[in-house]
């Protein structure tokens, strides 16, 4: 997936779930540990550990999809590229009708495909936040352990509604356990360190959008056995503890 397509997915899914019905209010602490925010300050921060999971840290490369999605956002806004659009639809083997095709000129629709743009940045730039929070542009035992433990929070923050508190509890002891095991991976292998740093193992971390996928720990098949046992939870986020 291109790093603009996946800021491009996150967005309308954030701005889909920021507009259900139910509370605002959102815990994205734990059980033991609770820290209440609105709605979408939870869907923001849970959006931006994707990017960050899926761009690996990579500071450069986040800022590149910032900076990519702030200019796609201006573009979008003026009728040269609502009109590039239009004959994007109109071309091809299956052009759409020009009805169809010509609502990519109206205003309504060209600032809500800039309003997606410009949340994507959004979230970009939360993510890249992260990183240098982290100090983990500049050092790659602190990005290790950035990514290992974005894992389980994004994992802990995005589970679905339909958890109960029980296995709310037993989900979290397990990440507690997972966690532990993988930064201590980080902190005394250097092997795995330089494993998770480039991948070469085979197994790099992998959460996609709306799914509670997570494989990979550059920690060996015990962490991955782990990990894979978690309880499967809703398609989408929201509050924890059902």
């Amino acid at each position: 997936m291109e790093d603009t397509t996946l800021a491009w997915v996150c967005a309308p899914n954030l701005r889909l779930y920021d507009e259900d019905p139910g509370p605002r209010a959102t815990n994205v602490g734990s059980s033991q540990e609770p820290r209440v925010v609105d709605r979408r300050e939870a869907l923001v921060e849970l959006y931006a550990r994707q990017i960050l999971l899926e761009l690996r840290a990579e500071l450069p490369r986040i800022l590149a999809l910032r900076d990519d999605c702030a200019r796609e956002a201006a573009a979008a806004r003026t009728l040269r590229e609502a009109w590039r659009v239009v004959q994007a639809r109109r071309g091809g083997p299956h052009p759409q009708p020009w009805p169809r095709a010509l609502r990519a000129l109206t205003w309504a629709l060209r600032r809500d495909i800039s309003t997606q743009w410009t949340l994507g940045a959004e979230l970009a730039d939360r993510a890249a936040h992260m990183v240098t929070e982290a100090e983990a542009d500049r050092d790659a035992k602190a990005r290790a352990r950035l990514l290992a433990s974005t894992v389980e929070t994004r994992i802990i923050s995005g589970g679905g509604t339909d958890i109960s508190p029980a296995r709310c509890g037993v989900m979290e002891a397990t990440l507690r356990v997972v966690l532990r095991y993988r930064l201590s991976v980080v902190d005394v292998n250097s092997g795995a360190l330089r494993r998770w740093r480039d991948g070469g193992d085979g197994h790099r971390g992998d959460v996609r959008p709306g799914g509670w996928g997570v494989s990979g720990a550059g920690g060996g098949g015990v962490l991955r056995d782990l990990v894979w046992q978690l309880p499967a939870g809703g398609a989408g986020p929201g509050p924890v503890g059902g």
